[in-house]
């Protein structure tokens, strides 16, 4: 599948690409029961929530912090680098259409920098905000003519027919332009909210079905937005990045993921270069096979 030109004329005006029907629904249902058992061993206390049972920081952060006092009903489920946890996530790290697509966007020369799954449960008392991606790396967009540096694809395993159901959330267009400030976010600190993006006009709640997914550049300003339906919101966001940009949620792929991978492609996108990666510049010069094998 190549890039429609609605597909190209959404990408640069908006900074996205709304995929519908992207998994079929034994897919939906597949992978949302294996989310739901991840959900149900949270809730009961066997499972952790982000990636803390497998972090090797000593610092935890201060949203993080907050977040985990709230009790965990209350809280969103944000598992990270599932991609370790099950082998059936690595099979959608290249699933198509969404990966030719970004692969267009971006080249071949990438790697998954994240993989994570997100639980939005019903009355969830976390406050949503906007954000950009990956932090620091929101201050750098991509020129219109440049691959892009980060792009994502989130699937939706959850019908989201109307707004306050944990939709997701982003500006069209906000893609070009520098994070705002606020009077009382002076140092425009993503994770303080933003006021919550309340006061950004033109934000957008996409309403999806389940198998839908978006495709979206790191530097779009999106969030997730309030629950108050009686439904939990579940999702899969990978997210792709230049190689000479380091993974997110891991620093190097687990012998578990590799024994995952199915594919050679499969374990050039998770960062397995074979013989080529002891080399210290192997991200800044990839091998010389690494057009074939994503191609």
């Amino acid at each position: 599948m190549t890039l429609s030109q609605e597909n190209i004329k959404s990408w640069e005006e908006s900074g996205v690409v709304i995929l519908r029907q992207a998994l079929s629904a034994d897919e939906v249902n597949h992978y949302k029961n294996i989310v739901n058992n991840f959900y149900s061993e949270f809730l009961s206390g066997l499972r952790n929530n982000y990636s803390i049972d497998n972090e090797t920081a000593t610092v935890v952060p201060e949203l993080w912090k907050k977040q985990l006092k709230l009790p965990r009903e209350k809280q969103a489920f944000k598992r990270w680098n599932i991609i370790s946890d099950h082998h059936d996530f690595v099979s959608l790290v290249d699933s198509e259409p969404a990966f030719n697509i970004i692969s267009e966007l971006m080249g071949p020369n990438i790697q998954v920098f994240r993989s994570q799954m997100i639980v939005v449960p019903g009355g969830m008392e976390e406050k949503p905000f906007l954000h950009t991606d990956s932090g620091h790396l929101g201050l750098f967009r991509s020129a219109p003519s440049c691959p892009s540096l980060m792009v994502s694809v989130q699937y939706f395993l959850s019908d989201l027919p109307e707004s306050g159901m944990g939709n997701f959330a982003y500006v069209p267009g906000s893609q070009n332009k520098e994070f705002p400030y606020d009077s009382l976010n002076p140092k425009s600190i993503q994770t303080n909210g933003y006021a919550q993006g309340r006061n950004i006009q033109g934000r957008v709640y996409l309403q999806v079905k389940a198998g839908d997914a978006i495709i979206f550049p790191h530097s779009l300003w999106h969030g997730t937005s309030e629950n108050i339906s009686p439904i939990n919101r579940m999702s899969l966001i990978y997210g792709y990045a230049q190689l000479f940009i380091r993974p997110y949620d891991y620093i190097n792929p687990t012998e578990k993921t590799l024994e995952f991978c199915k594919t050679e492609r499969q374990h050039r996108l998770i960062g397995n270069f074979g013989g080529w990666s002891w080399r210290p510049g192997c991200f800044h010069h990839p091998a010389h096979d690494q057009e074939k094998v994503v191609r």
